[in-house]
């Protein structure tokens, strides 16, 4: 995995953001960055678990983890987490 200049890191970051708006959920499957990011979505979701026991969760990601069948999203929404989306309007 190699990081990419500030430059495009911020188109890539501007497109992920596009696409999301968009509904596009199949943009980022097969990019191995966003393969770690599954990962980790599936670990945060195992925390977020158990934390909600306690109470209520407040939790506030980057675009890129709410994408597809392991996205945060569809994770919590299948966890029978109550999903409130805020947009910043931009």
């Amino acid at each position: 995995m190699t990081l990419n200049s500030p430059e495009e890191i911020e188109k890539d970051l501007q497109r992920g953001k596009n696409e999301y708006r968009s509904g596009n959920q199949k943009f980022y499957e097969d990019d191995e960055i966003f393969k770690a990011i599954k990962a980790r979505n599936l670990h945060w979701f195992k925390l977020l678990e158990q934390l909600s026991d306690k109470g209520d969760v407040f939790i506030a990601v980057g675009v890129s983890h709410l994408y597809g069948e392991t996205g945060l999203l569809k994770l919590l929404e299948n966890g029978n987490f109550q999903i409130n989306r805020i947009y910043s309007g931009q």
